[in-house]
């Protein structure tokens, strides 16, 4: 499971040639690793936490977003 999600997260994390700074991806790769803990945890029946990991997940994702706006707009 490890590999195969690695490989998933790695496949969308993009680097441009043209600006050597700009990574993307790398949320969507986490979030992949996300859901796939959260599946694991569900299939050996810890839904309990993995419901609550799942609520916090979502709320970061949420508010992260909105963050990471405003401290681009802070500091360039």
């Amino acid at each position: 499971m490890v590999t195969g999600i690695g490989f998933l997260g790695a496949g969308v994390i993009v680097h441009h040639s043209q600006q050597p700074e700009t990574v993307e991806g790398l949320t969507t790769a986490a979030s992949i690793w996300t859901a796939a803990g959260l599946g694991a945890a569900c299939g050996l029946g810890y839904w309990p936490p993995a419901l609550i990991g799942a609520v916090l997940i979502v709320a970061l994702l949420a508010v992260g977003g909105r963050v990471e706006t405003a401290v681009r707009k802070r500091f360039g």
